[in-house]
């Protein structure tokens, strides 16, 4: 048994009645959506990601995507006005191991988390090829303009 197997083993037999409670995974309508600690996630690969976001944008109805980790997800349990807005998120990317090992623990096998740093400029060049704007959210004054730079020479429609 390697280290990692009994780990999970051992994690597994030391799991209480809430704890079970409070993993349970359900899908609630929505293919693909995996609850975690009350927290509905989106397990999905980069391609499978970037498809959603297109359709959702090509539906042309209002619709958000947040990102999820286990900070995220006992932060949202602890806040139900944040719990509120994960929960109608179009896609919550799993952005956490954390959260792809909860996943294991309730019996899913998932895609592996994507990072911002590993998906940003994919995401960026997906957008552009299809001809959809991109939204710049956060960070101190001037941040989305440099980050709009960093897109602009290899992705000219946001530059």
């Amino acid at each position: 048994m390697n280290g990692s197997t009994s780990c999970r083993t051992a994690l597994a037999a030391a799991r209480t009645n809430t704890i079970e409670d409070t993993l349970k995974s359900e899908t609630n309508g929505w293919p693909g959506r995996l609850k975690i600690a009350g927290t509905f996630v989106t397990p999905a690969t980069m391609p499978e990601l970037h498809e959603r976001i297109s359709h959702l944008v090509e539906s042309g109805g209002p619709a958000f995507v947040l990102s999820g980790n286990v900070h995220d997800i006992n932060t949202a349990r602890a806040n139900p006005w944040l719990l509120a807005l994960y929960n109608r998120a179009a896609i919550v990317r799993v952005d956490g191991a954390g959260v792809v090992w909860a996943a294991g623990l309730l019996g899913h096998k998932i895609p592996l988390r994507i990072a911002w740093a590993d998906w940003g400029l994919p995401l960026a060049r997906h957008i552009a090829e299809r001809g959809h704007s991109l939204f710049l959210l956060g960070g101190p004054e001037g941040c989305a303009r440099a980050t709009a730079d960093i897109f602009s020479p290899p992705i000219p429609p946001f530059g």
